[in-house]
């Protein structure tokens, strides 16, 4: 199997995980998720105590996890003997079929298995990898530099675990997506051939290609994620605006005033430009 067909097969796996990551945020969600994966296996409904036992969580935030779920129709409630039973709904049963399918492995041959990590994760940890491992493909891939230390990739993953099972998994072939490097004696990784490719058909990539004012911001914060630029132009915005006023009542020169005014009025402009950028 050729790196652009393996390259493919991966984007739009990763693709389709961050579709049903905006179903279920995973990173935030674990609890929903574990919840989902276990009615999927029992096929038939279970109680809250029992689900509060399995997935090792209290009552009260199974209960609430259950609220989300039915919010989004991928559960049902029965009553059972006067408790509460849940189950999935179909659209629950779909949406678990779409997740376990993200994770059947791929084939370089009929002997070789393309994904093979050093330790197994069970699912709901597996997807969360997945997600990770995206999100350090388009920061680096759109970095400034071309590459990232691994520190930096410390601060993005926030997990030394799943970073360390990512470099072990991705960073060798047949699955060499990132290749390690050194800069000024310190550990960095830079994106393979495969992670190019992959990073080419991702939506971030697209975007900062046909948008010159997303890819302007990119560089300027080092930030591929919408709501980090954001937070930026919104401090930046505030900072001009209270600077403004600071020199206003100092009886500052009006030409001072009115750059710094125009300054945070600029910002604020950028801000609500990118709000209509859809790539999360």
């Amino acid at each position: 199997m050729s790196s652009e067909v393996i390259a493919d097969t991966y984007s739009r796996k990763i693709m389709l995980l961050k579709t049903l990551d905006s179903i279920i945020d995973f990173s935030k969600a674990s609890s929903q998720l574990s919840i989902v994966l276990y009615l999927y296996n029992t096929k038939t409904p279970v109680g809250v105590s029992e689900l509060a036992r399995v997935i090792g969580d209290t009552r009260k935030s199974i209960l609430d996890s259950l609220r989300k779920l039915e919010k989004k129709e991928l559960i049902s409630k029965t009553m059972v003997n006067g408790e509460l039973h849940i189950s999935l709904s179909q659209k629950g049963e779909e949406y678990v079929k779409k997740l376990i399918e993200l994770f059947h492995p791929i084939k370089v041959s009929d002997d070789q298995q393309l994904l093979q990590v050093p330790v197994r994760l069970n699912l709901a940890k597996e997807v969360i990898t997945s997600l990770n491992l995206y999100k350090i493909i388009v920061k680096t891939g759109l970095s400034r530099k071309g590459w990232l230390l691994v520190d930096e990739l410390k601060n993005l993953v926030g997990d030394e675990k799943i970073l360390t099972i990512i470099l072990d998994s991705f960073t060798m072939p047949p699955t060499r997506i990132l290749r390690r490097i050194k800069i000024a004696g310190r550990d960095a990784v830079e994106l393979d051939k495969m992670g190019q490719e992959i990073l080419r058909k991702s939506p971030h990539y697209t975007v900062f290609r046909s948008n010159s004012i997303y890819r302007l911001l990119v560089r300027l914060t080092g930030s591929p994620w919408v709501f980090e630029i954001m937070r930026f132009l919104s401090i930046t915005s505030f900072v001009f605006l209270a600077l403004s006023i600071l020199l206003l009542v100092a009886n500052a020169p009006t030409v001072l005033i009115a750059v710094g005014f125009l300054t945070a009025l600029i910002f604020l402009s950028l801000g609500i430009t990118v709000s209509y950028i859809k790539v999360e």
